[in-house]
């Protein structure tokens, strides 16, 4: 089998397999680009076009709906081959429309679909003859967006705003890394060019640029494994989107604070913040200098936390495992910041975890919206009187957003906290009007995730 044909078969695996119930799509394309089996540049493929196929499922099927034309429901390995198939064709200006349909048809032959090669060859030689006059059904399918949760963003949202955000869903996703917060700006414009110029030469489509807001971020696209870029053994950067380092900002933490994160894997946030407390006192050692304290449900995502802070360099963080549902008894009282960044259905996200839409139903988001209040509700026994709440989340709607943080004040007597002064001013009209201690990120608007932010405070004696 060919180099490139591998890739394919890699692809091909991915989503097949990842359509199975239980199954994490990107943890299998992520094992698939790291296959040893595969040079640099067909793992950059693997991931191109498999992540392409997932964006865009809903898309392809509507395509091959019309041209397949058969009364018997394809079988999952031949649905999955059309979908690479027409992606190649429709979506992927580097193949060409006869390799597209020459690799679909071997990998039918491969699997042992000899008898459908034909038919596999008709359907993708019909879609790139009529490539240019094709249209989708509805707007839904032109999207990739399953019409329920485009209803309910329209509903929040509007329809323009909504549109844009399926855009934004489809378009190739950045990688972005937080620089170190103990560097200072110097320093880390130097990092980001080093970064930038290590990038591998397999990679010459790679795009580089520092964030438009966030000072501290530079956003790559297509720049390969990303544990092979300068700074990375070294404990320099960590990837997390801009928007979720807007929550850490947003915590307003002064030296030695106290922090806890409720829900903390992999630690981007916390270990935020705990560089943040680094920054503040960087003359001082171990708990002077603030402590973070990171909890999460099982050891498997501790260890993941405790991995990133051990790179990182960071010896004030605290891993423990705790069941956020749950108050730790010997931590009631003490923190100065508590950061509820939450178990959500990911609207916000999509960009980068598309097989989210295909999984969520209606029903997802009420039980979310609830697990996320008794989250709260046990996360603020950890305030001190004049501490202060962060909660976040990357989603979009107004169940898991603006509904617990009615809850937040309401039922638990929380103190709403302006959030503009640790915004950027571009963000500012981001934040709602009426509640100037939210503020909603809309995906793709500022270069970002889609999030959720609101801020509050225990007896409002610390703004």
């Amino acid at each position: 089998m060919a180099e490139r044909d591998r890739a394919r078969e890699s692809v091909l695996r991915v989503l097949t397999e990842g359509e199975k119930e239980g199954a994490h799509v990107y943890a299998l394309l992520q094992r698939a680009a790291e296959s040893g089996a595969l040079s640099a540049k067909d793992r950059a493929f693997v991931r191109m076009l498999a992540g392409e196929c997932i964006r865009r499922r809903l898309s392809l099927d509507d395509v091959i709906d019309r041209y397949a034309k058969t009364k018997k429901p394809l079988k999952p390995v031949i649905r999955n081959i059309l979908r690479m198939g027409v992606c190649q064709i429709l979506y992927l200006d580097r193949v060409t429309e006869a390799r597209a349909v020459s690799s679909s048809v071997e990998l039918a032959r491969g699997r042992g679909f000899g008898n459908l090669t034909g038919f596999v060859n008709g359907v993708l030689r019909k879609v790139a003859a009529e490539q240019e006059h094709i249209e989708f059904t509805s707007k839904y399918t032109r999207y990739s967006v399953p019409q329920w949760i485009w209803d309910t963003l329209a509903k929040t949202y509007g329809e323009e705003e909504t549109e844009a955000m399926a855009r934004a869903f489809l378009a190739v996703p950045a990688v972005t890394l937080r620089l170190d917060n103990r560097l200072t700006p110097e320093e880390q414009d130097a990092l980001a060019k080093r970064i930038a110029a290590s990038v591998p030469a397999e990679h010459p489509d790679c795009e580089s640029e520092r964030h438009p807001f966030a000072h501290y971020a530079l956003c790559l696209r297509r720049a390969g494994d990303l544990t092979a870029l300068c700074g990375y053994q070294e404990g320099q950067w960590m990837v997390q989107d801009a928007a979720a380092m807007l929550a850490a900002e947003c915590a307003g933490v002064s030296s030695g604070d106290t922090v806890i994160d409720v829900c903390a894997a992999p630690g981007g946030k916390a270990l935020q913040l705990a560089e943040m407390l680094r920054f503040l006192a960087p003359a001082q050692q171990g708990a002077e200098a603030g402590t973070v304290y990171a909890f999460d449900l099982t050891e498997e995502k501790c260890d993941k936390i405790r991995e990133n802070a051990a790179r990182m360099r960071l010896d004030n963080v605290t891993v423990r495992q705790q069941d956020a549902r749950f108050t730790d008894n010997s931590l009631i009282g003490q923190a100065d910041v508590v950061l509820c960044d939450l178990p959500c259905s990911g609207l916000g996200v999509l960009q980068k975890k598309a097989d989210i839409k295909y999984r969520l139903t209606e029903a997802d988001i009420t039980e979310l919206a609830a697990l996320q209040k008794e989250i709260l509700s046990s996360a603020v026994n950890y305030l001190k009187d004049g501490g202060r709440l962060i909660y976040s989340t990357c989603t979009l709607t107004k169940e898991e957003n603006e509904g617990v943080a009615d809850f937040a004040e309401e039922t638990l007597g929380l103190v709403p906290a302006d959030l503009r002064p640790h915004l950027p001013a571009v963000l500012h009209e981001a934040v709602s009007a009426a509640h100037p201690g939210r503020v909603t990120i809309l995906p793709g608007k500022y270069g970002t995730d889609g999030f959720f932010i609101a801020g509050f405070v225990k007896g409002g004696a610390k703004a």
